[in-house]
C-alpha cells in the first residue's frame, strides 16, 4: 500500500510541474467522454425508442432457459403459461403471452399472401392499454377453442375488408 501512495504523490508532483500538459490532457479526456456520452444518448434514442404504451417501464419478458443459462429465444409453451396463470394468480396478476416467430397464410377469395403473425393471448392488448385503430382487439374470451363464441369469420377471424 505504501508503494501506491508513493505513486500517487509522484503523479501529483508531475501534474503540478507540467500544468499546461496536464490541463490539455484533462480537457481532452473530458471532451472525449462528453462526446461519447452524447453520441450514445442520440443513437440510443434513435435505435431504441421508448414503447408507446403507458407504464412501459413495468413490462417484463419471461423466457425459459436451458441448462447453458443462455436464453432460448422461444419463450414459454402454452401449458407452462397456463401453469403460471393458474398456480399463483397473485404472483403475476397481469401475464400475457405472445409468439413473435410465426408466419401465416392469409387469403381472401383467390388471393393468398404469407404474413408475419404474432399470436397473442386475449389479455395482451388490455395489459398494454392499447386500443384498435379499426375494429376490435382480441379479448380473453378469444382464448377459448372456438375463438370467442364463434365470432370468427372467414380468413381466420380477420375481417376481409381489412385485407385489401
Amino acid at each position: 500500500m505504501e508503494l501506491f501512495w508513493h505513486d500517487v504523490l509522484h503523479a501529483a508532483r508531475a501534474l503540478i510541474k507540467h500544468r499546461g500538459y496536464s490541463a490539455f490532457a484533462i480537457l481532452t479526456l473530458g471532451l472525449g467522454i462528453g462526446v461519447n456520452v452524447g453520441m450514445f444518448n442520440v443513437f440510443g434514442w434513435m435505435l431504441f425508442p421508448k414503447l408507446s404504451v403507458p407504464r412501459s417501464f413495468e413490462l417484463v419478458e419471461i423466457d425459459r432457459r436451458s441448462t447453458s443459462t443462455q436464453p432460448s429465444g422461444r419463450g414459454l409453451s402454452w401449458p407452462v403459461y397456463l401453469e403460471y396463470v393458474n398456480a399463483q394468480p397473485n404472483a403475476l396478476p397481469e401475464l400475457a403471452a405472445y409468439d413473435p416467430y410465426m408466419t401465416a397464410e392469409v387469403g381472401h377469395g383467390n388471393q393468398t399472401v404469407t404474413a408475419i403473425a404474432t399470436p397473442v393471448t386475449g389479455n395482451y392488448f388490455g395489459i398494454l392499454h392499447v386500443r384498435a385503430f379499426r375494429g376490435r382487439v382480441i379479448n380473453e374470451q378469444d382464448d377459448s377453442p372456438n375463438g370467442g363464441g364463434g365470432r370468427r369469420g372467414r380468413c381466420g377471424g380477420i375481417e376481409p375488408s381489412l385485407l385489401a
